[in-house]
């Protein structure tokens, strides 16, 4: 069917409206940004649906008078699938080896009066003849009006009008994008160069360029890896051009940038396209000439510039986020710096990390301002449990924070107001501030629900991480981070659909099945604790026997809880004796706190706890053992200066657990105060607290913090704390004469520890306690 052309009519299809009158396309009555020839293309799509339009046809409708390539028609009708949304690929569809058809039905509408462009009448022609003739035949008399003070001031005002109105004019068109933002898998330099360092260099730096970008997204390499792995390939195959476009299509990205390098001598030709994963048609292609091997990354820094403007983003975002990979160009050495550095990413993506922490040091010393490299460095020597190490290779990436990539600058402040200033709010903002450019980089989305899991903000934590698992919906922790936060947050039914979505995705692991077993504590779910527990046993999950020990000690089964971290440790292995003397330690702690502190001692025997580690620092002040508790406590405050998130989770609480054994309740809870704006993180504070107000005689306001305590549960739900609180609410409702809510807080404790060991000595006076309640004059 062929709709009229008159221009002057509007076209209407599905949710859209072609205004050709104005040359505006509107979704809604709102105008959707559509380049000038995208919009001529749409145009004459719209006047002709259902027909087959050859690419000629539609290259003499748009280029009627010039010879264009035919990857101007293939990039044009990429940017109109993306304006139209989701079915844009529906809406135009593609005629294999034929061209392109418009598919929707279309409606010619009338334009209403007021949007019509007057008609010009022969009045106003006359009129304006006339006005030219008279000025001719009064010329001097127009001069001298012209010369008039007030025709001066009327000349200036136009100019300035004129020129703003071109400055305007040059900033709608520098702000010009070519529609919604695009998800794009870099499939980078396929060889060429026959130098496989060379190679991932130059795929490091096009990834680095195309990254600054808030249009267009990249897929992260770890998740074209797991979807290589979900093909039945192997994570490091190459992605050739159909490997590609798989992994496009199974990532929901909407093209695939790839690239080729000739070399003749010293210079190398780089060219790159960019292909739409739909129908492997051409978008847009680009070339950069380096004439040695130190100008291919300004080369790169280039071609990845034109491509962020063929994908359809503006000149002034490209320009605003395009701080080059080194900022010094031709930098001596920039070259095998970037090599090391590509190298390192590698080695890191195979679990190699002292590998890797080699060649990025080497990369450093070749380039001290390299930004990402002193960022990687802090972040390998965290995975190396290096506090030291990271904390002095994320202040040097600090220092040189300004010769980094825009991504690369938020992350950094990020971390260094999270890990070295102690400031948790600090780094949540920078996390924001990064997010509202780049909306969907994983990587911040991750960071900052972490962030906001660490001060307790557990629903807006949830959020968060259900926005990064949409982007990256391979990873098991991520859906493990639902799951918990949604479990902390009380939303128990959607925290369960978490975990299930991540076994459904074939992601079944020991962290999601931890989630999971948490999950079952929080509910009081004994099938669905009884299922982790045979899946722990099947796939002998040290992890899980650690929480299976808390659980024991929840309800007074010490000798499981003993036997279940044995059981742990023997699994781990010699190489992990660190992560066993940390379960070792956490159980003795807790061993201590319900009343038996000898046999803690017993159990951890000849191991001595880390007072470098925070699990070990905690345990010394339980276990008694002041001295210790207190040298330890004085050594991490000298790491952590002015650290107020390390004070609140871990310094306050230390120093009130050695105050309340040396029965100085007032200075316990005036320690504790620093802790009150991350109280939703734990339960610990609320419990020191509430024993604080018992030693200090006040037992209604410990009756309150207990409750509080109770009430948050989910937060922690393998806590010992919460049977604790339990009785201690019990105690405290004794002392303030309470004694009916007393006996039931009594009867709700013992409930819990019905399966208690028999030898148990609080299990004995609990019982004497609620005794008493019952006796006359007790």
């Amino acid at each position: 069917m062929l709709l009229n052309s008159n221009r002057i009519s509007r076209l209407e299809f599905g949710e859209f409206v072609v205004d050709r009158a104005r040359r505006k396309l509107l979704r809604a009555g709102q105008p959707v940004a559509l380049p000038p020839k995208a919009f001529d293309l749409l145009v004459f799509m719209v006047e002709n649906p259902g027909r087959p339009l050859t690419k000629e046809a539609l290259l003499r409708s748009v280029w009627p008078d010039a010879i264009v390539e035919e990857s101007n028609l293939t990039q044009n009708v990429f940017l109109l699938r993306k304006a139209l949304g989701p079915h844009g690929q529906e809406v135009i569809a593609t005629l294999a080896g034929r061209g392109y058809q418009f598919t929707s039905d279309v409606v010619e509408l009338a334009v209403p009066e007021a949007t019509a462009p007057p008609p010009v009448s022969a009045f106003q022609s006359i009129e304006a003849t006339s006005s030219y003739l008279v000025y001719e035949e009064d010329t001097e008399e127009r001069i001298a009006i012209w010369q008039s003070p007030l025709a001066l001031i009327f000349i200036a005002a136009s100019l300035v009008l004129l020129g703003v109105a071109g400055w305007l004019g040059w900033q709608r068109y520098e702000d010009h994008a070519g529609g919604p933002p695009v998800q794009v898998v870099v499939a980078g330099f396929q060889g060429g160069t026959g130098d496989t360092a060379l190679d991932q260099a130059l795929n490091t730096a096009l990834r680095a360029g195309l990254s600054q970008s808030p249009y267009v997204t990249l897929v992260p390499n770890a998740t074209v890896r797991q979807t290589l792995g979900m093909m039945t390939l192997k994570p490091d195959a190459e992605l050739t051009a159909s490997v590609a476009r798989d992994v496009c299509e199974r990532t929901g990205s909407q093209a695939v940038l790839r690239g080729t390098v000739a070399q003749t001598g010293q210079q190398f030709l780089l060219t790159a396209e960019a292909v739409g994963c739909a129908d492997g048609a051409t978008i847009a292609t680009f070339s950069q000439v380096a004439q040695d091997r130190e100008g291919l990354p300004r080369a790169v820094d280039k071609l990845a510039a034109s491509l962020r403007h063929g994908l359809g983003e503006s000149r002034r975002t490209i320009a605003r986020f395009s701080q080059p990979l080194f900022a010094a160009q031709g930098r001596t050495n920039s070259m095998e710096a970037l090599e090391a550095y590509s190298q390192a990413t590698v080695q890191s993506q195979s679990g190699h990390f002292p590998e890797a922490m080699e060649l990025l040091n080497h990369a450093v010393a070749l380039d001290p301002d390299f930004a990402v490299g002193w960022l990687d460095l802090s972040s390998y020597a965290a995975n190396a449990n290096n506090r030291a190490t990271m904390m002095e290779y994320l202040k040097k990436a600090y220092a040189v924070r300004s010769q980094g990539t825009a991504p690369v600058r938020y992350l950094i402040e990020a971390r260094y107001a999270s890990e070295v200033q102690g400031d948790l709010f600090g780094a949540e903002q920078s996390y924001k501030a990064m997010l509202a450019l780049y909306p969907r980089n994983a990587t911040a989305l991750s960071a900052l629900g972490e962030t906001q899991r660490q001060i307790g903000h557990h629903a807006d934590a949830a959020n968060t991480l259900s926005r990064a698992l949409v982007l990256a919906p391979n990873y098991a922790a991520l859906y493990y981070g639902v799951c918990m936060e949604k479990t902390k947050a009380g939303l128990l039914d959607e925290a369960k659909q978490a975990c299930d979505s991540g076994i459904a995705h074939g992601l079944d692991s020991e962290i999601i099945r931890l989630g999971l077993m948490k999950l079952a504590m929080a509910k009081h779910d004994p099938q669905l604790y009884a299922q982790q527990v045979a899946w722990a046993d099947q796939h002998h999950s040290p992890l899980l026997f650690a929480t299976e020990a808390q659980a024991d000690l929840l309800e007074g089964r010490l000798h499981d809880a003993m036997m279940h971290v044995t059981q742990s440790c023997a699994f781990l292995g010699p190489k992990q004796d660190a992560v066993c003397s940390q379960y070792y330690f956490g159980i003795a702690a807790e061993m201590a706190q319900i009343g038996e502190m000898d046999r803690a001692r017993q159990f951890i025997g000849n191991r001595t706890p880390d007072p470098a580690d925070s699990n070990g620092l905690m345990a010394l002040a339980v276990l008694g053992d002041q001295k210790d508790a207190e040298a330890g406590l004085k050594a991490h405050e000298l790491a952590h200066p002015d650290s107020p998130s390390w004070e609140a989770e871990v310094g306050a609480l230390v120093r009130a657990d050695i105050l309340l054994q040396q029965h100085r309740p007032a200075e316990a809870l005036t320690a504790l105060e620093l802790a009150r704006p991350f109280e939703g993180a734990g339960l610990d504070s609320w419990y020191l607290r509430a024993l604080a107000f018992e030693q200090n005689n006040q037992p209604d306001k410990a009756v309150t913090e207990f409750q509080r305590l109770l009430k948050a549960e989910n937060i922690d739900p393998a806590n010992v704390d919460i049977p604790l609180a339990q009785l201690g609410l019990a105690r405290a409702l004794a002392a303030a004469n309470r004694t009916s809510e007393a006996h039931q807080a009594y009867g709700d404790f013992l409930s819990i520890w019905s399966h208690s060991d028999a030898d148990l000595v609080l299990s004995g006076k609990a019982h004497a306690e609620m005794a008493a309640l019952d006796t006359p004059g007790k």
